[in-house]
């Protein structure tokens, strides 16, 4: 019995792993496009978001002239500030851990 819960939790890190580097390569491959170069610059004076500071007034702009999404906004901004390779690690390990909390919830370990 205890080995095949060796191979279980051995099987779910696997699968969690594939998952990361699946999404690390398909983050790679997708080029920035649209969306993500009109929030490189702030919603106030159009000019390129140079600091996490500059995020503030553009986010409160753009609940004026866009919707009200500024909490998602506001971290797409932050990420564009950054190079391209963290989000692509952060967005992969976010996938993962999505995966994780569903298999906490499927298992009945909601605390």
């Amino acid at each position: 019995m205890r080995d095949r819960e060796k191979l279980c939790r051995l099987s779910i890190w696997a699968v969690l792993a594939c998952v990361f580097v699946v999404m690390l390569v398909f983050n790679h491959l997708t080029p920035l496009v649209g969306d993500d170069y009109v929030y490189a610059f702030s919603f106030v004076d159009e000019q390129r978001i140079d600091s996490v500071w500059d995020i503030f007034p553009s986010m409160w702009a753009h609940r004026f002239y866009a919707n009200g999404r500024v909490v998602a906004h506001f971290f797409a901004q932050l990420f564009l500030m950054l190079p391209k390779t963290v989000f692509n690690v952060i967005n992969a390990l976010n996938a993962v851990w999505i995966l994780v909390i569903m298999l906490k919830f499927s298992r009945g370990g909601v605390n």
